[in-house]
């Protein structure tokens, strides 16, 4: 019962395959896209807030404000953060901080 012949198998590729960075919040889909009805972005936030039983300004001061680009934080002091809050009609605009959150 052995085999006369040998069998060659298919080799693998062992090599690290890249994965991206996972997020870890729910990846919740915006209301109403491509629609004249879509989400604003601070409602966005507010759901996924709640989505995470957690109030919005934590997920926006734990979350959101670390991967802010510097442009808009100089340093991560409660005032810089203060600054991020008195801007925030910006966030439901097309500007650049609007884009730098989405």
């Amino acid at each position: 019962m052995l085999a006369s012949v040998l069998e060659t198998y298919e080799s693998w590729d062992l090599k690290k395959i890249s994965i991206p960075s996972r997020s870890h919040l729910y990846q919740l889909e915006p209301v109403g896209i491509r629609t004249p009805m879509v989400e604003s972005l601070t409602g966005y936030i507010e759901r996924l807030a709640e989505a995470h039983c957690i109030p919005p300004d934590v997920l926006i001061s734990r979350t959101i404000t670390p991967l802010l680009k510097q442009i808009f934080l100089k340093s991560r002091t409660s005032r810089d953060l203060r600054s991020l809050f008195d801007r925030a009609t910006a966030i439901n605009g097309t500007g650049n901080i609007a884009i730098d959150l989405v």
